[in-house]
């Protein structure tokens, strides 16, 4: 499955909504990506796709300030899932590609 392109997340929790922008393409590698959370842009870690399932580790930000790790399910354009921090409840994941 293809999970190349820009994707526009929601992450709702506890402590409210925060938007995060996250760019993912093709590296040498594997997988590569970034997040943009408000005005700051971070380079994301441990980015796999294993059939319809998408995970990365996000680390902290000024917005942001644990590492969180991601896993959403792409379904098309939208993707949908939950986020752990250590010591912190589940949070979900919702959102649109926004770019193929």
């Amino acid at each position: 499955m293809n999970v190349h392109g820009t994707w526009v997340l929601t992450v709702s929790g506890p402590e409210g909504r925060l938007h995060l922008v996250v760019e993912v393409t093709a590296g040498a590698c594997g997988l590569e990506g970034t997040a943009t959370v408000e005005t700051e842009q971070v380079a994301l870690a441990d980015v796999l796709a294993s059939g319809d399932h998408l995970s990365w580790v996000q680390p902290p930000t000024g917005a942001l300030p644990v590492e969180l790790a991601i896993g959403v399910r792409v379904r098309g354009d939208l993707a949908t899932g939950h986020g752990r921090a250590p010591g912190l409840p589940t949070v979900t994941v919702i959102g649109m590609r926004s770019t193929p």
